[in-house]
């Protein structure tokens, strides 16, 4: 006789209470009972009192009467019905408790995507349908076994790689903070999206502002080398803000000086615009950040910025460790032009050019005077420069262009 462990028997109800015909002890004293109904029979005698105790829970019934389970045990040793679960089947089990996990776990960790979550799944409804059919064919695969061997290791595989995903995640943001110390933002989530951007040069329009200190090396000479990084620091913070302000990307610090670019990651139709603005709010801000100084140094240093816009030559340069760049007649005009102002007595220099591509039409606050065709350092030609200022500055560029003029 095939039984489970410990010698239990399993049982498959045929239904709910009275499936297997039950008749009343009454009818027999009484006569009442045909005879037939239970001749060559096996006949199980059992009471059916409330509060007796003898009720059991099945899937069909809340409560089957003793004698009825009784009666199906015997009915499936007559009939050879009842489900099979041998040591075969427990064997069959054990394995799948062992190869069930294994297999799912190497499906999540196979792709560690969407893809190897469906088939993961897929494994797992493969796996219940056929439970399902081996207990329509009277074998029965224990599945709280196999899930309870299934679950923690694929719970701890899954608390892992949530764990390894969030330390990936600290890194790569740690990894994108450092890169945003070196890289506009709007680049850096260019080269994010495009790993090869700019890996080619791209000829395009674009605008250029350059800042450059006045004394700074004189300076550099008399004081203690931590003050002058210190002022320094400050001077490049004030750029960093203003040019991320007004939308430029701060190409490179050179030294006690920066070039500023507009027209990266792309050109727009407003790049003179801010670039303009740009200017002039490094002219206010240096103007400012100078006169907060100590007398001492203040007296030593000055600003000259120069701006213009054209055609450029934007790539990367370097090998192993490469930086975005602009190259062209535009950008050594907009060098130069800082020399045009310091030649003139002025702070801020911009091109004729730069002004009619940002259509200006005055600064509340500004006075700008000129033109003055000036002669570029290094260049053949002519070009047409305006000198900014405060109107409560103390410049003489407006003067002495005026005259010139």
């Amino acid at each position: 006789m095939p039984t489970d462990s410990d010698f239990a028997l399993p049982i498959t109800y045929y239904g709910p209470r009275r499936t297997i015909r039950t008749v009343s002890a009454q009818s027999i004293f009484d006569g009442t009972l045909d005879r037939a109904a239970i001749e060559n029979r096996i006949v199980v005698i059992g009471a059916s009192v409330a509060g007796g105790g003898d009720f059991f829970p099945t899937p069909f019934d809340s409560l089957m009467p003793g004698v009825e389970v009784i009666s199906t045990a015997i009915t499936h040793l007559v009939a050879g019905d009842g489900i099979l679960r041998d040591r075969r089947v427990r064997i069959t089990e054990a394995l799948t408790a062992i190869l069930l996990p294994m297999l799912l776990v190497g499906l999540l960790a196979w792709r560690r995507s969407a893809l190897g979550i469906m088939a993961a799944a897929a494994v797992m409804m493969a796996w219940a349908g056929l439970n399902l059919l081996a207990f329509t064919h009277g074998v029965w695969l224990n599945a709280a076994t196999t899930l309870a061997a299934a679950v923690p290791p694929v719970a701890v595989f899954a608390g892992v790689q949530l764990w390894a995903g969030s330390r990936r995640t600290q890194y790569f943001a740690a990894k994108s903070r450092s890169l945003a110390q070196f890289q506009a933002p709007a680049v850096q989530e260019w080269l994010a999206r495009d790993p090869d951007f700019l890996s080619r040069p791209v000829r395009q329009d674009a605008a250029v502002v350059f800042i450059d200190l006045s004394g700074f090396t004189g300076l550099s000479e008399r004081i203690d080398p931590d003050e002058l990084r210190d002022l320094l620091k400050a001077f490049h913070a004030l750029i960093d803000k203003t040019a991320v302000d007004c939308g430029g990307m701060i190409t490179g610090f050179l030294g006690d000086g920066a070039m500023i670019l507009f027209g990266l990651p792309r050109a727009m139709p407003d790049d003179a615009t801010r670039a303009l603005t740009c200017a002039i709010e490094l002219h206010r801000g240096a103007e400012r950040w100078i006169a907060s100084l100590p007398p001492a140094i203040a007296g030593q240093l000055g600003f000259k910025i120069g701006a213009h816009c054209g055609e450029i030559v934007a790539s990367r340069l370097g090998e192993s460790h490469q930086h975005i760049t602009a190259t062209g007649d535009t950008v050594n005009v907009a060098s130069r032009l800082m020399e045009v102002a310091a030649q003139h007595g002025a702070r801020l220099a911009l091109s004729d050019t730069l002004l009619e591509a940002a259509g200006f039409q005055g600064a509340p606050g500004g006075v700008l005077s000129g033109p003055l065709l000036a002669r570029v350092r290094g260049r053949s030609g002519v070009v047409t420069v305006w000198f900014w200022r405060d109107r409560d500055g103390t410049d003489q560029d407006a003067a002495k262009a005026e005259m010139i003029g």
